[in-house]
């Protein structure tokens, strides 16, 4: 299994088989506050983190640095 290609049937096929169904159930679960203070679940991009970040963190992705943004080119001229 891969990051990039993982699909929610991916993700529930491990949990199923690893005994993890409760953990998935309560990820799916979260509620966030958005900035304008209305609720939203969570997103499958962000249950896919969580899930290889605790499950296979050996293939999630890697941070990228920061380029530097148009301003901090001109203020370092």
């Amino acid at each position: 299994m891969n990051y990039k290609d993982m699909k929610i049937e991916d993700i529930i096929e491990w949990c199923v088989s690893h005994k993890e169904t409760e953990w998935l159930k309560a990820t799916a679960a979260k509620v966030y506050k958005t900035e304008d203070g209305k609720e939203r679940r969570i997103s499958f991009i962000e249950l896919k983190l969580e899930f290889v970040k605790k499950f296979m963190p050996d293939i999630a992705p890697k941070a990228q640095p920061k380029k530097p943004s148009m301003y901090d080119l001109i203020a370092n001229l």
